[in-house]
């Protein structure tokens, strides 16, 4: 008796105990999507989802008259802003080659942002499907570490199972620690009309694609 009446008044202690923190408990954000560019293809199709978010908000009228500016100089901007401007001009938008006084101003911005490599990312698990009485073939199964290998082996075995149609919304291979912030905006003098930011990964081998090119430099002297 004597020992249930010291446990329970240590619970009764332990409850009245408040546990502090000098700092604030991390905590997790809810599960989020994002989408890899890895081609050119990719680059059309961010462009084309940009062009339709401008006419659904400033050129609704289809008498608006844009002028897209020039990027901060990198491959992937001048491609961007071609593929930007044949999408607007492709859904009915008016678009002039040099800026005019009645013409709204698109302006891209493009931010590169490097995040410590080897972040955690949980696997993927699509759907199942029922193949023979007690057999699931599971598609969309993916592996998040650079350093797995097994990956690729599940996803052989996948293809097989589903007749060469392995179907994954989930992009593959390690997570990038780099990924590509995109900001679009309308302006009209300085009023902002319109403004968009969407964040992509890229692979971090492409980053080359995504940076200011070099500066040429000048060497003078010597023989």
């Amino acid at each position: 008796m004597k020992k249930i009446l010291a446990a329970g008044l240590a619970l009764l202690s332990l409850g009245g105990c408040t546990i502090t923190s000098d700092a604030p408990s991390a905590l997790n954000f809810p599960p989020a999507l994002q989408h890899k560019a890895i081609a050119a293809t990719h680059w059309s199709l961010i462009a084309n989802d940009v062009a339709q978010h401008l006419k659904n908000t400033v050129a609704k009228d289809n008498a608006t008259v844009l002028y897209v500016a020039e990027p901060k100089p990198s491959e992937f901007s001048q491609a961007f802003r071609n593929l930007l401007i044949s999408a607007l001009v492709n859904k009915g938008v008016i678009v002039v080659k040099a800026k005019e006084n009645n013409a709204l101003t698109i302006d891209i911005d493009v931010q590169l942002v490097k995040f410590s490599p080897h972040r955690f990312q949980n696997s993927y698990y699509d759907r199942a499907l029922p193949l023979t009485e007690g057999l699931l073939a599971v598609n969309g199964v993916v592996s998040r570490s650079e350093t797995e290998g097994v990956d690729s082996l599940s996803k052989s075995a996948l293809v097989d199972w589903n007749d060469g149609r392995y179907l994954s919304r989930m992009a593959g291979g390690y997570t990038p620690s780099r990924e590509l912030v995109i900001t679009i905006s309308a302006t009209d003098n300085l009023q902002y009309l319109a403004r968009r930011t969407n964040v992509y990964y890229i692979l971090d081998h492409d980053k080359g694609l995504y940076d200011k090119p070099g500066k040429n430099i000048i060497v003078t002297g010597g023989e």
